[in-house]
């Protein structure tokens, strides 16, 4: 009879993670940007490639790989693997050249074949921060590299030196783009500026929404992203000044929200979330606060206030048969619990430690009671508590149920241009007046910006049409182009003459504040502006001497009727002599 030998291979997801990795291409890829010897019994594309399925397929990645492999031998690269070549010291060698390899190019040609094979859209980048844990002692030879340091770890390790890394990824697909590396100890609202540089340089434009949570809400960060022509938006943190008094002002007046979209729930099925807007006063530097109510964060909202509002007072009940024992014996102990039991919904819940007294008899005589001991009154203190809900503040907390507010800045004005697009036209133009032709380096220090954010902003002007524009050479405005400058540097000048002349500011103020309203006014706008002017220097019931009242009326609240009779009274007589003279 004729014997057989029978050999076992696992497939498991092998054959699906390999089609993947075909698609990619990511064998020839290894091969092209990580060499080998040409002696080499096993090149080191197929080192990264068995390492790169080891890390999907098993549950214990890269320990014991060449057992592991054992299993696999066939399939996993073009040709059958002997997996007795792939040990430790192979594996550790393809890595370490892979560490040397030009890693930048070979992740783009990666990432660009993922989102070519499967048609990915690039149109949103989602961007985190993840700490990546080191254990050991590990020296930083090059002093410009990242620092590891203690920091706040989000594997649970206060113990142990970190990294913080920084990802963008495609919406569609999360197939990475960028990363950034910083030290230990960074925290996330520093990482925002050089990541926003980091996609204007890899977009090559400014004119991207950059979308984050409440880290981007700092001063710093939001004026960056502004002043170098960039649009964002994000959650405004709730301990701030605008924040505070907003909901304040909601719990006392009845706001009128308008309804802006509805969206079917992502977390229940069949349940519609619907959007309200409100859109608050601008801040001092122009940027729009949105207070957005959704329905379902408001459900969410009143369901987790009742929850803790309910586990408060079954930890009340449990905490009232404790008193008068042990550390609950004074009035101010059973405070500091109670204050413990309500944290964070002290306002919702009235509890009153309520305390009876009766007097009993003490003995200060020593020895055993006898128709001889002396005895003394004492007062004994007995505490208890009730507690109530407070049904007006729950009144008054449920105004706020489901509002958050979003900061946001995308200027668009008249012109179909961002402010800052406005704002380099503006200054091209003055620059063509004064020295004929505009420079890249003078644009960007009249803005105030770095050169790479001038080079993006006046390409995007170039492909508008609106400038001409070749790298390294002059920029000068087209025929469109001096026809829209033109017109913002008349609303500019107009505002300022305005405010300066008529509402009487300071010249810096008057320039700061013309520069941010310029943008939303339109001609028409801008041309009632001037004739306005006219008319108050022109009508003989205004002119100077009105200007002049003007000035004591805010400065000196001059409102009394006896002034405006008078002021009235010399305007008549002025106007009387005018006529006679004429």
């Amino acid at each position: 009879m004729k014997q057989f030998e029978t050999r076992f291979k696992q497939v498991d997801v092998l054959p699906m993670v390999k089609h993947f990795m075909d698609e990619l291409a990511l064998f020839n890829l290894f091969k092209k940007y990580v060499r080998a010897a040409p002696d080499s019994l096993a090149d080191h594309a197929e080192s990264l490639c068995i390492l790169t399925a080891n890390i999907i397929c098993d549950n214990k990645p890269l320990y014991k790989v060449k057992e592991w492999l054992s299993n696999y031998s066939d399939g996993i690269v073009d040709e059958p693997l002997e997996a007795n070549l792939f040990n430790d010291d192979r594996l550790a060698r393809a890595l370490s050249a892979l560490f040397n390899a030009d890693r930048h190019s070979l992740m783009t040609e990666v990432s660009c074949n993922s989102i070519s094979v499967h048609k990915l859209l690039t149109d949103e980048i989602h961007n985190d921060s993840t700490t990546v844990t080191f254990i050991g002692n590990y020296k930083n030879p090059d002093p410009d590299a990242v620092k590891l340091k203690h920091g706040h770890n989000k594997d649970f390790r206060p113990d142990c030196k970190q990294l913080v890394f920084g990802l963008n990824i495609t919406s569609d697909g999360h197939v990475p783009l960028s990363y950034k590396l910083f030290d230990g100890n960074t925290n996330d609202d520093v990482t925002h500026i050089p990541n926003w540089n980091g996609l204007r340089t890899l977009l090559e434009k400014e004119d991207f929404i950059y979308v984050a949570d409440c880290k981007l809400c700092s001063h710093k960060n939001l004026t960056h992203i502004a002043q170098n022509g960039g649009f964002f938006i994000t959650i405004v943190p709730k301990d701030r000044k605008e924040v505070k008094q907003f909901l304040k002002q909601l719990k006392s007046n009845d706001i009128e929200f308008k309804d802006a979209y509805q969206v079917e729930s992502s977390r229940k099925k069949g349940k519609v979330n619907i959007f309200k807007t409100y859109e608050a006063d601008r801040t001092k530097k122009g940027f729009r606060i949105i207070w957005v109510h959704s329905s379902s964060k408001q459900e969410d909202d009143q369901v987790r206030r009742q929850k803790k509002i309910d586990k408060a007072m079954v930890a009340l009940e449990e905490l009232s048969p404790k008193l008068n024992a042990y550390h609950l014996k004074t009035k101010k102990e059973i405070r500091a619990a109670v204050d413990i039991i309500c944290k964070g919904i002290k306002e919702f819940l009235d509890v009153k430690i309520l305390t009876e007294r009766k007097q009993i008899k003490v003995k200060i005589s020593p020895g055993r009671p006898s128709l001889k001991s002396v005895y003394k009154n004492k007062w004994e203190f007995t505490h208890s508590i009730q507690w109530e809900l407070n049904k007006q503040a729950l009144l008054e907390a449920s105004k706020t149920d489901g509002i958050f507010p979003l900061k946001r800045y995308k200027m668009t004005s008249k012109t179909g241009l961002s402010e800052s697009l406005e704002d380099y036209l503006e200054i091209i133009l003055d620059l063509e007046k004064s020295n004929k032709v505009a420079r890249a380096k003078d644009i960007a220090e009249k803005m105030g910006v770095l050169r790479g954010s001038v080079t993006g902003a006046l390409k995007n002007l170039a492909q508008k049409g609106l400038i001409n524009y070749e790298p390294y050479s002059f920029i000068t405005l087209t025929k469109k182009g001096l026809a829209i400058a033109k017109e913002i540097t008349r609303r500019h000048n107009v505002i300022k003459a305005f405010l300066q002349n008529v509402l009487l500011l300071d010249a810096d103020r008057a320039e700061e504040n013309a520069c941010r309203m310029e943008h939303a006014m339109d001609k028409t706008a801008t041309d009632r502006l001037v004739q306005f002017i006219d008319y108050v220097y022109q009508c003989p019931r205004t002119g100077d001497d009105w200007v002049h009242a003007f000035v004591n009326y805010y400065s000196k609240g001059e409102k009394d009727q006896k002034i405006c009779k008078k002021c009235l009274e010399d305007c008549l007589t002025r106007f009387k002599e005018e006529l006679r003279i004429q």
